[in-house]
């Protein structure tokens, strides 16, 4: 046996190679060199004709500089899928130990409530040789035909996969949680994050041009629900798996769009394969299999509505200037883009401003409320070119539903030094209750209809004998499509829908069977109207697996089977009641005493009185510069004049600004929402307490100040924005305060956590907007505390007083989330150093 034959036995043997479809021709590295030489030749003429020609230098050094930039970013490229595959491919503790980057290593490292799954990648890397049958098979059944009629829409057709090897890398599991709380008794919730640096090689060809996708790689969230649970083996009846939002994709593009360094092409392609990744595997896509012949496909492919997150993006402020203009005046053409699940929606272009008013309202159907985000990117409209990114929020949908409604909201922007939007966020449960119809405003989504096309029967053509149907189901002014089933009558497409209607006692749900042949040219096989009207009426709201004769164009008794619901959407309960507050906030409510407050003379004015007087003037929008503090002002003058007429100074709650995104999402609202508030649950504990800043004090006397509080779990980093304070004592010197912010971290208290801020000159209502970091682990941040204190900056040989001082807490607050809240200042002993 020959050296060679020796090598190619040894190449057998490797795990995955039965993938290799076909084995690459001796001659094919000759071609290589030979394409190599004629392109290098290419260069070195290229530069002797400009020379010849004189033209200009910038003709060598733009593409030298492009060329650079290129080889750089597809090195940093090569090194992160390296990382990953040694993350594959050996355990963990070798590869924690070793110098990864932070997004490289396992989740459960950062999140405490992921376990190691190291069982499950045993498992995944043995099976993973034989799982190439699968992918082949799916590849040429399902993607294939599915790719090609999405690229006969750009003029690319015969697309083909030629080769596929699907490699050695197996997809690594990194951290796995199982849900015990609200979950269904019948089924059983996991998710996985899953990370895929594959080495694979798929070769395809578009009419006669070849090209291959190389080192493929995938990182998301993928959800495995195991339902019904039933009482006989296996004991599950079915399984769903799914993305809960777009998984991060990257690939290579080689073969003709690499030579040619197509840009155009290669766009093309990642979006098509972005938006197939979506229609199968994105929420609310599902791929679901029946494990037990006595559960239908209908009970896993069904959509079932949890309800609505209803979205209003009312404005921008401060965000990034990338069109540089005149005298670098510049601005920005922001936009936004708005994703749950699959579902991707885009704000109008507001042109030429850094604080745009979009006023703009979407609404999301959620089927699975643990997991799902909204999130939200806004970007700097370019045309021609790319868009430039301006920064990005995220927002958990289940912390809106156990909300209901959050009002008017700022969230500053991440990945971004400047920029934040102004939005509400609404949760409209789905019901069967029709009472709840009355309750919609005008031109509001009001229903949610769910519509699972099983199968067609006896869909003939005139032009041909074996049609290609799809369905098309059109409800209001959307319009959504099954998949094309080939050559066939009786087509099964076991596909479910989601339509969003605004007012269902007038609208229609219109189907039409389609004959998808190109040649047909979109031949209508059938059709049939189902009144929503009629469908309000029936019980439990729906049609259960009922066939729908189809009035075909040629005769015939054809049919559709079908299932139909319409789910009433619920508007959030207005909230007037004040939710208890944290246990550990920094600023607390004693528990409730009982009062003394006497009731008021004849004559006098009562709290409500004086509460709808105010209700006016305290909004939960924020406003910046001399209108805030002028409106905090005048309700601050105002409530104190009320409370020394009818209160003793013993029982005189404490008035607070307008709460934040904090305060609402923790569920502490203030007592200036001009709601009326029993006074007994703002009571003060007695003055001899010893527990300091622990305890809400009587009346704010030193100021407040506005901080803003986020921290990175995967960072591990806590990041602090002082933005101003308001209020400081002094205003009344004839030399103001020169007043500067001082951070410490407790209970350590040293040096290595001081941080100081800029010292602004005679003022009371000193602006800083500064920027402060510190690298807390999060095992850690639970016993840890940021103490503020406000100082008055004297000469050196005078000690600066404290002004005020305040210590914030971080416990049960969704600082992971960002917090931006006032905080009240108090007057405490100065042991400042």
């Amino acid at each position: 046996m020959s050296h060679k034959d020796d090598i190619r036995k040894m190449k057998n043997d490797l795990p995955g190679s039965h993938l290799n479809i076909e084995e690459e021709p001796e001659e094919d590295s000759v071609v290589r060199v030979i394409a190599r030489f004629a392109l290098r030749s290419a260069a070195w003429i290229g530069i002797y004709f400009l020379g010849y020609f004189n033209f200009s230098a910038s003709f060598m050094i733009a593409p030298l500089i492009l060329s650079v930039l290129r080889d750089q970013w597809k090195k940093e490229k090569r090194d992160k899928l390296s990382h990953a595959r040694i993350a594959a491919l050996t355990n963990e503790k070798s590869m924690i130990e070793s110098r990864m980057k932070l997004e490289d290593l396992p989740s459960w490292v950062f999140f405490p409530d992921r376990d190691r799954a190291e069982w499950l990648n045993s498992i995944i890397k043995q099976l993973w040789p034989n799982v190439g049958h699968y992918t082949r098979k799916l590849l040429s059944e399902s993607i294939e035909p599915a790719v090609a009629t999405a690229l006969e829409a750009y003029k690319l057709n015969g697309f083909k996969f030629d080769r596929v090897v699907l490699g050695q890398v197996p997809p690594r599991i990194t951290g796995i949680k199982v849900y015990e709380k609200n979950t269904a008794r019948d089924e059983i919730i996991m998710d996985m994050d899953i990370v895929l640096a594959s080495d694979c090689e798929i070769c395809f060809s578009v009419k006669k041009f070849k090209a291959r996708i190389s080192d493929f790689s995938l990182r998301g969230v993928i959800r495995v629900v195991f339902k019904p649970l039933i009482a006989d083996i296996p004991l599950i009846g079915g399984i769903q798996v799914f993305f809960l939002s777009p998984p991060e994709i990257d690939f290579d593009l080689g073969g003709i769009a690499n030579a040619l360094d197509a840009p155009g092409l290669s766009n093309i392609v990642r979006k098509i394969i972005l938006e197939q990744v979506g229609h199968l595997m994105v929420l609310p896509n599902k791929y679901s299999m029946t494990l037990v012949e006595t559960v239908k496909n209908e009970a896993l492919k069904c959509p079932d509505t949890a309800g609505v997150l209803r979205v209003n993006l009312i404005k921008g402020a401060q965000l990034l200037k990338k069109d540089i203009g005149i005298m670098g005046m510049g601005k920005s053409d922001p936009l936004a883009i708005l994703t749950v699940g699959n579902k991707r929606v885009t704000t109008p272009m507001i042109k030429n401003t850094v604080n745009p008013e979009w006023d703009f309202i979407a609404d999301f159907p959620i089927e699975v409320i643990q997991g799902q985000e909204l999130l939200i990117e806004v970007w700097d409209h370019d045309d021609p070119g790319d868009n430039e990114f301006l920064g990005r929020a995220s927002i958990k949908a289940d912390v809106v539903a156990e909300k209901g409604e959050l009002s008017n909201i700022w969230v500053d922007l991440e990945d971004v030094s400047s920029g934040k939007i102004q939005l509400s966020l609404s949760w409209m449960e789905a019901t069967t209750d029709t009472s709840f119809l009355r309750g919609h405003r005008d031109e509001a989504i009001s229903t949610v209809l769910q519509v699972y096309i099983d199968s067609c029967k006896g869909v003939e053509s005139v032009k041909a004998k074996k049609p290609c149907p799809m369905v098309e189901l059109t409800a209001g002014h959307e319009t959504q499509n099954t998949w094309a089933q080939y050559n066939t009558t009786d087509p099964v497409y076991e596909q479910g829908f989601v339509f969003l209607v605004v007012n269902p006692e007038a609208d229609d749900l219109k189907i039409r069977v389609i004959n998808s042949e190109k040649s047909s040219k979109s031949e209508v096989l059938g059709f049939v109207t189902i009144h929503l009207s009629d469908l309000l009426r029936r019980p439990n709201l729906e049609y259960r697996n009922m066939p729908f004769t189809l009035k075909a164009n040629c005769g015939g008794n054809a049919t559709v089977l079908m299932t139909a619901q319409i789910r009433v959407l619920r508007e959030p309960k207005p909230r007037n009641e004040i939710p208890p507050p944290h246990k550990h906030s920094t600023i607390m409510a004693e528990p409730k005493r009982e009062s003394v407050v006497p009731q008021p003379k004849k004559g006098s004015p009562t709290r409500s009185m004086v509460s709808e007087s105010l209700e006016d003037k305290m909004s939960y929008q924020s406003r910046d510069g001399d209108d805030e503090r002028e409106s905090y002002d005048e309700v601050y003058q105002e409530s104190r004049a009320f409370s020394r007429d009818t209160v003793p100074e013993s029982a005189k709650p404490q008035l607070d600004n307008r709460p934040s995104l904090s305060d609402v999402i923790g569920g502490t609202i203030s007592a200036s929402t001009g709601n009326s508030v029993d006074t007994d649950l703002l009571l003060s504990s007695p003055s001899h307490d010893n527990d300091g800043l622990r305890r809400r004090r009587q009346e704010p006397t030193c100021g407040k100040i506005k901080l803003s509080l986020s921290y990175s779990q995967r960072k591990e980093k806590l990041t602090v924005v002082v933005h101003n304070a308001y209020g400081l004592p002094g205003s009344d010197l004839p030399d103001p305060p020169d007043p500067y912010v001082k951070l410490y971290l407790l209970p350590e208290k040293n040096r290595k956590s001081k941080r100081k801020s800029e010292v602004v000159k005679d003022s009371c209502n000193p602006i800083y907007d500064e920027e402060f970091y510190y690298d807390i682990p999060l095992e850690k941040l639970a016993t840890t505390q940021l103490e503020v204190s406000v100082i008055d900056k004297k000469g050196i040989f005078s000690k600066s007083p404290l002004m005020g001082r305040a210590v914030v807490d971080f416990v049960d607050s969704n600082i992971d989330v960002g917090i931006s809240e006032w905080y009240p200042l108090y007057e405490e002993e100065d042991d400042s150093d």
